[in-house]
């Protein structure tokens, strides 16, 4: 039986990158760059002012004071988007706001603060340093400068980045298309009235919120009985515009679970378990060049498998470099027994505090016990070695 790190390894090992598409940056938001992009323009694209005030030359503010203030003559006035017409002379100043292009002749800006306007003419009540409160043409970006690598991922200061420098279009990865379907001749759809022995399928929720918070377009297969030819048969439509499929319980030792069974007549199964508790039974294999992912139908198992198998899969599809959620150290707050033989990936209750994380066993019925992940933020990493914990060890951990 394959360990976790082993398991994820094969799955990364088997899962390329969706192909480059070209979209408008307003429609990007949550893709990854598909190839480095380098700036065009410089940034700033002009010498411009930092701050509100009067753009002067250096050089004649010598002894300026609060009780020797330097009296100059405005020539003009410059807002920002005006292009300056006069260049400042000797004894001369031109009242400048933030952003606006710098004029010719000065060298300096003095902040509005130490000045005095009087009519036409301004007190300067300081003396100023040359380049003071300028922003430099290039300074930030210079022209043909590469702005971001591929595989970053476009959050918010890279959209405005981007549009900093006018690309208004970009190349990023296609979002992943995720086929999902849930089989058991027990579960019904939600809303639907229960009969004798039959539960919602509240699994498909939990694993399609998942799937979309990683980026990913979900196809919603619905749900399929416990039948060899039904099941077939959705699984062949899932295939046709999806770049992964995945199942939802059936894939146990069970009299009724076929999924395994089907997997490999139409593809590859690669492995079948994983040293993990919750979550041991997950199978994974190739369709016709699609990823398979086949999820235990225990919920908690379900969403810890989907964490810590599919997600980074998806993240590598989407062109992301960073596939895992990384880990830390916590101080365990609580005594902690478990049955030795795999690892355990416990559902823990973080928070932080002077400057350390603490971890605080959630109260847990099994892996069919989703109110407990409802109150679990994190999940602690017991290596399979280990059956007992004391309350102020140091413990693995992660954020779900």
């Amino acid at each position: 039986m394959l360990s976790i790190s082993q398991a994820r390894k094969i799955i990364l090992n088997n899962t390329g990158e969706t192909p480059a598409v070209t979209v408008d940056l307003m429609s990007a938001a949550g893709a990854c760059l598909a190839k480095d992009i380098y700036s065009s323009l410089p940034i700033p694209l002009f010498d411009n002012s930092a701050m509100d005030g009067y753009a002067v030359r250096a050089g004649d503010l010598k002894g300026a004071s609060q009780k020797n203030p330097i009296r100059l003559k405005i020539v003009e006035e410059i807002p920002a988007g005006y292009i300056p017409r006069k260049r400042v002379k000797r004894g001369e100043a031109s009242l400048i706001m933030t952003g606006a292009m710098f004029p010719a002749g000065a060298d300096t800006v003095v902040v509005v603060e130490a000045t005095k306007r009087e009519g036409k003419t301004v007190k300067i009540f300081c003396q100023a340093g040359k380049g003071e409160n300028i922003r430099k043409k290039g300074e930030v970006i210079r022209g043909g400068e590469r702005l971001l690598k591929a595989g970053a991922l476009i959050r918010p200061p890279e959209a405005a980045l981007l549009a900093t420098v006018n690309k208004k279009t970009i190349s990023v990865h296609r979002r992943p298309r995720v086929s999902l379907l849930s089989t058991g001749s027990e579960v019904v759809p939600l809303g639907r009235r229960l009969g004798p022995g039959q539960i919602v399928d509240s699994n498909r929720y939990g694993v399609m919120m998942q799937l979309k918070a990683c980026g990913a377009d979900v196809i919603d297969l619905g749900i399929v009985r416990d039948d060899r030819v039904a099941i077939k048969r959705k699984l062949v439509k899932g295939l046709r515009r999806a770049d992964a499929i995945i199942t939802i319980g059936g894939v146990s030792v069970g009299q009724w679970d076929f999924v395994k069974e089907i997997v490999e007549k139409l593809g590859r199964l690669i492995f079948w378990k994983v040293r993990m508790k919750p979550g041991g039974p997950l199978t994974f294999g190739k369709i016709k060049d699609r990823l398979y992912f086949g999820l235990p139908g225990n919920p908690v198992s379900a969403l810890v498998v989907f964490e810590q198998m599919v997600r980074p899969a998806l993240l590598k599809l989407s062109g992301r470099r960073d596939h895992l959620k990384p880990v830390f150290s916590a101080v365990l707050e609580k005594d902690y027994h478990g049955q030795a033989g795999k690892v355990r990936l416990e559902r823990i209750f973080l928070r932080y505090k002077n400057d350390k994380y603490f971890a605080r066993p959630v109260r847990s019925l099994g892996s069919g016990d989703l109110r407990s992940m409802t109150a679990a933020n994190g999940l602690m990493i017991v290596p399979e070695h280990i059956s007992r914990l004391r309350r102020g060890q140091k413990v693995t951990a992660q954020f779900l």
